[in-house]
């Protein structure tokens, strides 16, 4: 039985497997619940009800799978595939050994970070803090960019590894090429391509790729898949403490700040600070945030009900003017509403 300091790994790890229960089983209502399972797989309870055994505040926490060394790890992993065929074969729903194999691996209900392989992890520790596979990893997410198509796989695999365990003078060239091909893919907005996104710029968050942040913060934020504005929130906050090279990466940082300061739900909305962010991206060139910009200090129409513009600064018509001269300047039309493409 497994110890955690609090219900933070069980809790994530029973939503993770309700997810991979739908994609990986056409029948998946009919499975035993993941709350259920989480418990008998991680503490052998049959209950979920029963899993507030296993938090304390008092005993040392069971390490996880990343602090427990790698014979213990590998003994755990097996030992946590048993208990989930067990427990599947009592509700009536017998699993082969590859397919719990399958679902551990993906699943990894004991890890710190289990969107990362705790395999590759190990490995990687063995091969000195390298992936042997740096070079050809890098040379196929450049191929990507050239021949755009949804990654297989075992592309993933190998993309996820090395933007985490790659050799230390491979991981910015390979960090730098797989968030153009991890934006790219998200930016279809559809499965699978979208959601091998995700997982790319899940890794390089965790990695510490900085405009990773960015990225992962619009996603989250305007949505492909489940939308999490609170986390995009913290992810865009952090960011800011960040040093970019681009100009653009501080406009998008800005904009997407400033979008959630409006239209976020679960963070605080405030109309000031949306202002604020969008006169930053304006004042870095950008014509989109000049335009919404200059709304704000537009006095309100006649007749009309007040919105997300009004009462946070006095209508000033000269502000207004200069900001809406930027964002023709950028190719704003007043006719169509609408910017050329690299506005």
């Amino acid at each position: 039985m497994m110890i955690f300091k609090d219900s933070h790994i069980p809790a994530q790890a029973h939503k993770r497997l309700a997810k991979l229960l739908a994609e990986m089983f056409p029948n998946a209502e009919a499975l035993p619940p993941a709350k259920d399972t989480t418990a008998y797989v991680l503490c052998s309870l049959r209950s979920w009800r029963d899993m507030a055994t296993a938090y304390s505040s008092e005993v040392e926490p069971t390490p996880l799978d990343e602090d427990c060394g790698h014979k213990a790890f590998v003994v755990r992993r097996a030992e946590q595939a048993e208990r989930l065929r067990e427990f599947f074969a009592e509700h009536g729903h017998p699993l082969d050994t590859n397919t719990a194999a399958q679902l551990m691996s993906r699943w990894q209900p004991s890890a710190r970070r289990p969107k990362e392989s705790v395999a590759l992890y190990y490995e990687s520790q063995a091969k000195g803090q390298s992936t042997g596979t740096e070079k050809f990893c890098l040379q196929l997410l450049q191929l990507l960019q050239l021949l755009p198509r949804v990654p297989s796989e075992a592309d993933v695999k190998l993309f996820l590894a090395n933007i985490r365990f790659s050799d230390k003078a491979w991981t910015e060239r390979i960090q730098v090429e797989a968030g153009i091909v991890a934006t790219y893919l998200v930016n279809q907005r559809t499965n699978p391509a979208a959601a091998i996104g995700m997982r790319m710029l899940e890794a390089l968050v965790a990695g510490g790729f900085n405009y990773a942040r960015v990225s992962l913060a619009k996603a989250l934020a305007f949505g492909w898949g489940d939308e999490n504005h609170g986390r995009a929130w913290g992810l865009a906050h952090t960011a800011l403490t960040e040093k970019f090279l681009a100009r653009d990466s501080y406009i998008e940082l800005y904009k997407v700040i400033a979008w959630l300061s409006i239209n976020g739900n679960k963070v605080p909305r405030n109309k000031r600070t949306a202002l604020a962010m969008y006169l930053r991206a304006a004042a870095l060139g950008d014509g989109p945030a000049a335009l919404i910009a200059s709304h704000y200090y537009l006095p309100l129409p006649a007749g009309h009900e007040r919105d997300e513009f009004s009462d946070v600064v006095r209508p000033n018509k000269e502000r207004a003017e200069k900001l809406f001269h930027l964002a023709l300047a950028r190719g704003y039309n007043p006719s169509t509403k609408q910017f050329p493409l690299e506005a």
